[in-house]
């Protein structure tokens, strides 16, 4: 036979209160926090690297992030189906 006892559990939890690009600095508005409606880098490095085992994250908005890696990712945009219109406001985007 099992015997229960209801008891009352308080749980905390970690949200995201403010959000900013880790390269501009600019601060993510409420909606885009809320939602994590930013980009987030991870970096990883393996044992025998200068950064034995240590573990970087950056955020990163949308304009920072076609600035630094459009041409990088160019071919991976074309592959996941953006057309030539969309690839050319993104390169509109980064002259600004």
């Amino acid at each position: 036979m099992i015997k229960h006892k209801i008891i009352k559990k308080e749980v905390k939890e970690k949200v995201v209160d403010k959000a900013f690009c880790s390269f501009c600095g600019k601060e993510f508005d409420e909606v885009t926090t809320s939602f994590n409606g930013f980009g987030s880098l991870y970096f990883h490095f393996g044992y025998g690297s200068d950064f034995d085992d240590d573990r970087f994250e950056l955020e990163i908005c949308d304009d920072c992030f076609l600035k630094r890696y459009y041409k990088l990712l160019k071919k991976q945009f074309k592959e996941k189906g953006y057309d030539k219109k969309d690839l050319k406001e993104m390169e509109e985007r980064i002259k600004k």
